[in-house]
Parts: structure tokens; sequence; C-alpha cells
């Protein structure tokens, strides 16, 4: 099992644009995959939605399919590719 590395938002931010799973602390506690915009510094949703309540962020799992390391490519909230 892969526990994944944690950052908060107010330590670091990612350094690239990508897709990242999220904690968000509102009502629901909830994960999800949000797309990170360098230009606007923060996270959307595939309906380009700003949540204010998330405070961690980690990057994607690398593909389980294939011998070469390559993360996934985040097509909308249902859907993961590989790349």
């Amino acid at each position: 099992m892969i526990i994944p590395d944690w950052t908060n938002i107010k330590d670091k931010l990612p350094d690239k644009e990508g897709c990242y799973i999220v904690f968000s602390d509102s009502p629901s506690n909830d994960f999800d995959i949000y797309f990170f915009d360098i230009r606007r510094q923060g996270f959307f949703d595939f309906y380009n939605c700003h949540d204010p309540f998330i405070t961690h962020w980690t990057e994607l799992p690398l593909s389980p399919n294939k011998k070469e390391k390559k993360p996934l490519l985040f097509l909308n909230r249902f859907e993961l590719m590989d790349i």
C-alpha cells in the first residue's frame, strides 16, 4: 500500500500545472482530483470551480499498467488514462 506524501497548501503549492489529489476541509471532508493552475495559483475542478476549503495536496499515483513509470492523465472527474 502506498501512503501519499501530503503537502499543506500553506507550506507549498505544486511547481507545475497538472492534476493532483486534494483534501478539502469542507463539511464533507472530501478527497478529489483537481487541476492546479500556475497562472491563477489555485486548484480547480472539472467545472473550473475553486474550492476554498482545500488544505492539502499530493501527486496522482503512477499507472500500474505500464512498465515505464508514467503518470496518469486526468480526463475528467471520472476518468483517468495512461499517457
